[in-house]
This record gives structure tokens, C-alpha cells and sequence, in this order.
């Protein structure tokens, strides 16, 4: 499905598909050996195959062929590891895709499963959700039904991590990457966003935080549209350039017509631009006007940015992307909800010093007698 704006694009410059994607699924994470990756065993699944093979490795010498692809791993052979003490097993990165698929298969079960550390839980949770966002998105479509999939695979298990324990939102927190590709900005907009919502508004059924983390995570959806000279521009956008940027809340919601969303999601999509002081977009609007769900979409959208490496910016690191919102951002952004926001990081660091000095009301403009 694309819509008429986007086939109208496409004729005067094509679309750009997601930055970072390259027809290939996230990157595979780096490791010390550099071919392969290290997976704990406990987060495999007895008796289901495996289309990826397993090495094992012992100390600093190369991992050798432990389980050819194809082939189930039963309890016997998990037995037989934690005999020998083995705690891990690796996959050669060409396998990277295959695992990613065996992770969205299984992932409801590996987060059920107590035997799974929840930093482990956290781990495969948030690498799921970015690659199964990479993929639904890799088109330059949006399709129903792989929405759907994401939703009901990745993004209940991700939530019912998040609603653990303490230590699984500074877990949460800390696996947020700062590249500033579409689909890796929508989770870590979503998980900041969705921990928002749980801390100021109380809410922890499953379901409903599932409903608006949708709106969370494809807020920016429709940038899916825009040329590739608009994603990486360095300079001032053109007046034609600028009006297609203010536009792409409303576009993203006819992008997702034919996928069902809350009221909730739909209006953090249409507003999380609006700003406190009325000059945000698409319809200027101000204060109590904007939903408060809105609001945090903004804010977190806004840190994302900042704390991303970008095509015409360099990474700010969590405390100056913190303290350039409270100190250039006044008027944007509401002062109680940046406070709260300040908590989700941890004490005990420069963090403190943003903790310390809170974001000042704006200050109105005096109008000419």
C-alpha cells in the first residue's frame, strides 16, 4: 500500500528507504571474534530446529562446528552443556537473518522461561523488536498484516519484559543504540515512551500499553515517504521541502489506515510535533490542547534525536542531549514532564546535575504597547 502522496514523490525524486537498511536485516552486534555471536543456551528452545548451525568455543581459540543447521536441540544436548559448564554457543554472522527469524518465532516462550536471565530477556526483546521493525518497513510500504505480526511476535514479549523489575528498565535504557535509522529510532522512541507512561500515569495492563506503545512506535512513520535529500540534508530545507516535513504526521495516519489503532496511538501520532508554545506542526497547537501522551512522544522523540548519531549531526551523550532540551527547548517541552523524564536515568551520576536544575517555564513574550 502506498498512498498518492507517495507515488507523487516518487516520480519527482524517489522516496529514500529507511537510513541504515540495505536490503539486509539490523547489524549484526559486534563480538570479540568478530565472525560470530554468542548466544546464551538457555534461551534456545528444546526440541525446535534450528535453520541456523552452532559452534561452541573454548578460551581464545576459534569456535568449531558444534550442531549443524536443521537440527533440533533437545535436552540432551542442554544437559549435556551444562555438564561440561558451557554457557554459551555461537552463530557465524552469515547466519544473522536465521537466528533473527528463530528469535521472533520463539521469543514469547524464551521471555516466559524463568531459566532466562532478564538482562538476556532484555537483550533478545529489544533486538527483536528493531529487526522485526527493519523488516516490516523494509519495502518502503507499510503492510497490515506484517504490522500485525510485529505487534503480536515482538512487541507483547518486549512489554511484558519491560514490565518487570527495576533492573529491567535501566536495562531497557542502557540497550537503546544511537544510530538513527527509521526502525531503531521507532523502538527506542517506543521503550522511553512506553516507561513514561508506566511511571507517570500508572498504567501496567499489558494490553493497554501495548495499544499506545503502537502510537509510539510509528509516530515518524510517514518520513518512510520522504526523499532521501530531506533524511540526510545538512543545511535549511527548502519552503517545498519544509511544508513535506510538516505534513508527515497526517501521512502517517493515512499510511496506517488499514491497520487497526487506539484513539490513543492515533493522536500521538497526529500531535507528538505540536509544541507547548504553539510552534510545533501540523496544526500549531498549545498547551492543554496537545495530549499529555503526545507530549511524551515529543520528549522522547526529541531525546532519541539528540542522543543519535545523525546524517548532519554528531551524537550528544545522554547528560548534553538532557541538558540542551532543558536549556534550548523551553516553551517545547513541558517542565514536569522533563523532570520525570530525568529519573529514568540513573542516580548517582552527571545525570544528578540535570536532576539538580529543572527546566524553567518559558517565559512569555512581552507584546508591543
Amino acid at each position: 500500500m502506498r498512498t498518492d502522496q507517495g507515488k507523487s514523490q516518487k516520480k519527482a525524486s524517489e522516496p529514500a528507504k529507511p537510513s541504515g537498511t540495505s536490503g539486509s536485516s539490523a547489524p549484526v552486534p559486534a563480538t570479540a571474534d568478530g565472525d560470530y555471536f554468542a548466544l546464551d543456551v538457555q534461551t534456545l528452545r528444546l526440541d525446535v530446529t534450528t535453520n541456523f548451525a552452532l559452534y561452541i568455543k573454548r578460551g581464545h581459540a576459534k569456535p568449531v562446528l558444534y550442531r549443524g543447521n536443521n537440527t533440533a536441540f533437545t535436552s540432551q544436548v542442554l544437559d549435556n552443556l551444562r555438564r561440561n559448564h558451557v554457557d554459551q554457543l555461537w552463530v557465524h554472522k552469515d547466519d544473522w537473518e536465521h537466528y533473527q527469524e528463530y528469535l521472533a518465532e520463539n521469543l514469547s516462550e524464551m521471555v516466559d522461561d524463568p531459566n532466562v536471565p532478564e538482562g538476556t530477556k532484555c537483550e533478545i526483546a529489544y533486538d527483536a523488536a528493531t529487526n522485526a521493525m527493519e523488516h516490516a518497513l523494509e519495502a518502503g510500504e507499510i503492510d497490515a498484516q506484517k504490522m500485525a505480526e510485529v505487534t503480536d511476535k515482538v512487541f507483547e514479549p518486549l512489554t511484558k519484559v519491560m514490565l518487570g523489575s527495576q533492573d529491567a528498565v535501566k536495562k531497557f535504557i542502557a540497550l537503546t543504540k544511537q544510530d538513527y535509522s527509521i526502525y531503531t529510532k521507532a523502538v527506542n522512541v517506543c521503550v522511553l515512551g512506553m516507561l513514561m507512561v508506566r511511571k507517570i500515569m500508572g498504567i501496567n495492563d499489558p494490553k493497554r500499553l501495548i495499544e499506545i506503545g503502537a502510537g509510539f512506535l510509528l509516530c515518524d512513520i510517514g518520513k518512510t515517504s520522504w526523499p532521501k535529500e530531506i533524511l540526510d540534508r545538512r543545511g535549511v530545507l527548502l519552503p517545498e521541502e519544509w511544508n513535506i516535513v510538516k505534513e508527515h504526521p497526517l501521512s502517517a495516519l493515512d499510511l496506517l489506515k488499514d491497520i487497526p489503532l487506539t484513539e490513543e496511538a492515533k493522536v500521538i501520532i497526529a500531535q507528538h510535533h505540536e509544541r507547548a508554545d504553539g510552534s510545533g506542526y501540523p496544526k500549531g497547537l498549545k498547551g492543554d490542547e496537545i495530549h499529555d501522551l503526545a507530549k511524551i512522544a515529543s520528549l522522547a522523540d526529541a531525546f532519541v534525536a539528540l542522543n543519535s548519531k545523525r546524517p548532519f549531526a554528531d551524537r550528544k551523550k545522554t547528560f548534553d542531549a538532557l541538558t540542551v532540551i532543558r536549556d534550548e527547548m523551553q516553551g517545547h517541552v513541558d517542565p514536569e514532564l522533563f523532570a520525570q523524564f530525568v529519573q529514568l536515568f540513573s542516580k548517582g551520576n552527571p545525570l544528578d546535575k540535570v536532576n539538580a536544575m529543572p527546566m524553567m517555564p518559558a517565559k512569555e513574550e512581552k507584546k508591543p504597547v
